[in-house]
């Protein structure tokens, strides 16, 4: 329960995100942020959903002001 509590603490304000924990001696430690699922690496049938998932994901706009090729 405490590392549903802090996955969700941390993930709020992410449209998707994988939080990455883990349970060591009773301690919970933080092992990374995942913004893909399938790191990424899922492929999608049909093909064309990939990019209709594409056209719905909104970016935030910090993450568009440091990649302002993607802001197009």
């Amino acid at each position: 329960a405490k590392m549903v509590e802090i996955a969700e603490r941390l993930g709020e304000g992410h449209g998707f995100v994988r939080i990455d924990l883990y349970s060591v001696g009773g301690k919970v430690l933080f092992s990374e942020y995942s913004f893909t699922p399938g790191a990424g690496l899922s492929r999608f049938e049909p093909q064309e959903l990939d990019q209709r998932l594409g056209e719905l994901w909104v970016w935030p706009d910090p993450f568009l002001r440091n990649l302002p090729h993607l802001a197009n």
